[in-house]
């Protein structure tokens, strides 16, 4: 059976770990949230293309591309890549500002896998079933948990792309202070992504698009 997810609590080095959130946690970025009524919790800067947000979210709150992925993340970028064996076209810069940022219940829906990387404060993670699998064994219910782990600066979280929909994911707030959080998260945006509007529509209208970047990958001698 394929896993659904990769978990690695030592993926990079404490002395990479450090040098990255020093210079992430300097650079400027915009309040933004997902939601449509709730507040941000957390600022961000997004380089590579920007998915489209839903309809309801504030402009005041909606963070537009920085550019390309700039040299400084060229390296790891690659591991990333090379790690996966897939293309990945953007990188999402969340930084959670204390004890009460929360990244609240959702599931992504996305081409590829989604790989985040979390820095600095040490902050609690829950995967959830997100339907019921009476067939599966062992058997399980909408909203049992099947991840919960507080993920150290320097880990690696990825959700593989065929389970994307089988899961959702949520960093709850909590009652003890903390520090910052910065969390990078690598994806494939498709321009229908990037257009919106979200869901499984437009999903299906990338698929192509998200094939040839999949064979220009494996073409350049990138996939093992």
């Amino acid at each position: 059976m394929k896993p659904w997810i990769d978990y690695d609590p030592d993926f990079l080095a404490p002395d990479r770990t450090k040098a990255l959130f020093d210079w992430l946690n300097a650079l400027a970025m915009k309040p933004e949230t997902g939601g449509c009524t709730k507040p941000p919790t957390h600022d961000t800067i997004q380089w590579g293309p920007r998915q489209a947000y839903l309809a309801c979210v504030p402009a005041e709150y909606r963070v537009s591309s920085s550019g390309p992925i700039p040299n400084r993340l060229a390296k790891l970028h690659a591991e990333i890549e090379d790690r996966y064996q897939a293309p990945f076209n953007t990188i999402q810069v969340n930084r959670h500002w204390n004890e009460k940022s929360a990244v609240h219940p959702h599931s992504d829906n996305m081409h590829g896998d989604i790989v985040m990387l979390s820095l600095g404060a040490v902050r609690r993670f829950v995967l959830r079933y997100k339907h019921a699998h009476k067939a599966q064994k062992p058997k399980y219910q909408a909203g049992e948990i099947f991840f919960d782990k507080p993920l150290p600066s320097g880990s690696l979280l990825t959700i593989y792309k065929n389970h994307q929909f089988d899961l959702t994911h949520e960093m709850p707030a909590q009652s003890e202070p903390c520090g910052v959080r910065i969390s990078l998260i690598w994806r494939y945006l498709t321009a229908s992504v990037v257009r919106g509007p979200l869901g499984q529509q437009s999903i299906i209208a990338g698929q192509a698009e998200f094939k040839e970047a999949v064979e220009n990958f494996r073409a350049k001698g990138k996939v093992a």
